[in-house]
């Protein structure tokens, strides 16, 4: 069974960042034996308790008071998570005063997990009191009191979904969103997102938690050191590649200050490589509000995405020497050109971006010379592939976890 929880959840904040998630997290759950398995007897067990609990979410319908989604979305988890109970809270003082506790599960052993829920369907962000500012929603005042209670863990919920908030003292508050209805609802298998439920919020997963986040700080802090030495071997090549062009070599000989050409090369080779990273960081994004809303058209992943049209012929031009005419320098002309001057059709609406990044003035030299297939090539096979991965491009790639 594959587990795709960057599909099934959105991340919001620094604690579990989407390198960390995508390829670290399930062996970190595993390692600590925290995520439940898919198969044998466990798998079975699994199962049949996720068929139980979805029937409990299906009597959720369209209304109810906060005791009524508690009732049918966090009372089912006690046992699930490994709690024995579910009690009232009393207010938590927090720097806004006296806030609502929420519920707390508890077992035997003093573990607990504080939870809150609200009426069905309504908004976790909006304010929650009449007259107040955003600091007062539901999410905010959750994560003002797991603050003040130093919590690392809890759970909000409107019924529609499910939040697994993450406080951290020293870092801004980040959180787990996670679809019920329809997602939970309509899935027939246990879903992944249901599996990191059980792994983060049973008691083991909780005290797990804080390693996590520092892991994964520590796992971010390497991935952009890699990712700024493979951004300058880059530019390196690339430029490089543009210096042995035999069509540039007339262009290059009549610039006489060859200091101020390497000094210009750098630098608008540093804008083509921001230009392209700018692009896969956008096309990629699951955040609908930091995404291109056209990047799942067909014309896009067809006709102008890095990662999708053009990533497939960069290992060919490098590994193998294949002919593919002017392919990859023409895409990727034509990608910054759409960005520069804007382009609109029945699929895409692009408005001119200008710029630093893409004015047409941004790089002139390197806009004037001839690239050559084996230069874009080098700027993909750096960008989109790790030195592990080099072979599997990170911007479109699937997250995979396995089901052992």
């Amino acid at each position: 069974m594959t587990l795709e929880v960057l599909q099934e959840a959105t991340f919001a904040g620094p604690a579990l960042p989407e390198p960390f998630v995508r390829y670290e997290l399930e062996a970190e759950l595993n390692r600590r034996k925290l995520l439940p398995k898919t198969t044998g007897p466990e798998g079975r067990a699994l199962e049949e308790s996720w068929h139980t609990y979805r029937r409990h979410l299906h009597e959720l319908v369209s209304q109810g008071g906060a005791v009524r989604v508690c009732n049918h979305v966090l009372e089912p988890l006690v046992p699930r998570l490994g709690y024995l109970r579910l009690d009232d809270a009393p207010e938590v003082e927090t720097r806004e005063g006296h806030e609502s506790g929420g519920l707390l599960m508890a077992n035997s052993n003093g573990a607990r997990l504080r939870v809150w829920s609200t009426a069905f369907a309504e908004d976790l962000d909006a304010p929650a009191r009449r007259g107040r500012a955003y600091r007062f929603s539901h999410t905010r005042i959750a994560q003002r009191v797991l603050l003040a209670t130093r919590e690392r863990v809890g759970l909000l919920t409107n019924g529609l979904g499910l939040r697994i908030l993450i406080s951290d003292p020293a870092r801004p508050d980040s959180q787990i969103s996670i679809t019920i209805d329809p997602y939970w609802k309509r899935s027939r298998q246990t879903p992944d997102t249901y599996r990191l439920l059980l792994a983060l919020a049973s008691p083991d997963g909780v005290q797990a938690v804080p390693d996590l986040v520092d892991k994964a700080r520590l796992q971010q802090t390497r991935v952009t050191k890699e990712l700024r030495q493979q951004a300058r071997q880059a530019v390196q090549l690339f430029v490089q590649e543009l210096l042995d062009q035999p069509e540039n070599h007339a262009r290059i000989a009549a610039i006489q200050d060859k200091d101020e050409l390497s000094r210009d090369l750098w630098r608008e080779g540093l804008t083509v490589i921001y230009r392209l990273l700018f692009v896969l960081k956008l096309e990629s994004s699951d955040d609908p509000a930091r995404s291109f809303s056209f990047a799942s058209t067909s014309l896009w992943r067809n006709s102008y995405s890095p990662s999708v049209t053009l990533a497939r012929f960069a290992r060919s031009v490098l590994d193998d020497g294949a002919e593919t005419g002017h392919l990859l320098e023409d895409g990727l002309r034509t990608l910054f050109r759409m960005f520069t001057e804007g382009l609109q059709c029945s699929e895409l609406n692009v408005k001119p971006l200008g710029g630093a990044l893409f004015g047409s003035q941004a790089t002139p030299l390197i806009s004037d010379l001839h690239w050559g297939e084996r230069a874009v090539a080098h700027l993909l096979d750096r960008l989109l592939w790790t030195p592990r991965r080099r072979h599997r491009p990170l911007a479109h790639r699937r997250v995979v976890w396995t089901g052992s």
